[in-house]
């Protein structure tokens, strides 16, 4: 599998791939799903359960940020986060599935029952920080150890004013 995979879908708990989500296009990081009589601009996109996508490549890490609709994605990705090679899945936890009647409490006890653990990330240090907190992104993580130890020791990238 290539280090970084690009496809233009959605990913949901839908079996049926003939299903698609019209999206809302020109909101840059907060397009979204259109609500029934929502009348703006979109685009037609497939969906696909998460372990259709994945196969039987499982990656290391995986970013989930679907503006809400993060259970759904859980739902349809029973194998691939039941596979002990993915360590690691950085997710949005900022209330937004709210607006659907989940809370990130529920994500937080979903991802549990895979055996992660949510921590928050200190890019600066390279440090994994215990974190009950589900406010912005959450990493979960599986291994921590073998986390650690690789965001310890990969490469250092130059900002304007500083290293990471």
């Amino acid at each position: 599998m290539p280090s970084a995979y690009l496809q233009v879908g959605a990913i949901g708990s839908n079996l049926d791939t003939s299903v698609y989500h019209r999206f809302t296009t020109g909101l840059d990081s907060v397009n979204h799903v259109l609500a029934e009589g929502e009348n703006v601009p979109g685009i037609d996109v497939p969906v696909m359960r998460l372990d259709e996508l994945v196969g039987q490549d499982v990656p290391l890490l995986i970013k989930i940020d679907v503006e809400g609709h993060e259970r759904s994605v859980l739902i349809g990705g029973e194998r691939t986060l039941s596979d002990p090679r993915l360590l690691a899945v950085i997710m949005e936890t900022n209330g937004s599935g709210a607006h659907y009647g989940i809370s990130d409490e529920e994500l937080v006890n979903m991802m549990r029952r895979y055996g992660f653990a949510p921590f928050s990330y200190d890019p600066f240090a390279r440090k994994l920080i215990d974190s009950q907190q589900t406010d912005g992104n959450t990493v979960f993580v599986r291994d921590r150890a073998f986390v650690e130890d690789r965001v310890e020791s990969s490469r250092q990238y130059k900002l304007i004013n500083r290293q990471i």
